[in-house]
C-alpha cells in the first residue's frame, strides 16, 4: 500500500470540516424536530388579526366613513 503523509494543515482542515458537518446536522435536526413556541404564537396572532381586520359590511358603516371616502 501507498502511505500518505498528512501534515498539520491537512489534519486541521479535516477535523474542521468534520466539526462543521456535525454542527450543520445538529442545526438541521433541531429545526425539524423541535417545534418553536414562537411559531405557535404567530399562528394565534394571525388568526386573531384576521378576525379583527375584516371589513365592515355596507349596512354597518357609519355615515362619517362613507363621507371620508369621497
Amino acid at each position: 500500500m501507498v502511505e500518505v503523509e498528512f501534515d498539520i494543515v491537512d489534519q486541521i482542515l479535516h477535523y474542521g470540516l468534520l466539526i462543521g458537518a456535525v454542527f450543520q446536522l445538529i442545526a438541521i435536526f433541531s429545526i425539524v424536530i423541535l417545534p418553536s413556541a414562537d411559531d405557535e404564537k404567530i399562528e394565534e396572532d394571525t388568526n386573531v388579526k384576521s378576525a379583527e381586520t375584516k371589513p365592515l359590511s355596507p349596512s354597518k358603516r357609519s355615515k362619517k366613513e362613507s363621507k371620508k371616502r369621497r
